[in-house]
């Protein structure tokens, strides 16, 4: 498992989050990784990372960044391969 965030944003594939135990379940999105740990992405400093994968759109990968107590959804992407299958 990484150790920190600073991987961001493109962490995970859709099959290595599937893999993963589900630690919360929204309503679109099963929440599959988080990281409190503070790190710096793009010269910003965040204070902590999520990784949700889609229920109704399971290709699609929603990563937040908590900046100032808010979580900001910094960017989205498709991703069905392992990295180790191209």
């Amino acid at each position: 498992m990484l150790k920190r965030a600073q991987t961001i944003p493109h962490l995970f594939t859709a099959t290595e989050l599937e893999a993963l135990p589900t630690i919360t379940v929204g309503q679109a999105d099963d929440l599959k990784f988080e990281d409190y740990e503070t790190f710096r992405h793009n010269g910003t400093e965040y204070d902590g990372v999520r990784v949700w994968l889609g229920n109704t759109e399971p290709e699609k990968i929603f990563v937040e960044y908590l900046r100032d107590g808010r979580w900001i959804v910094l960017t989205t992407y498709n991703s069905r391969r392992s990295r180790a299958n191209p």
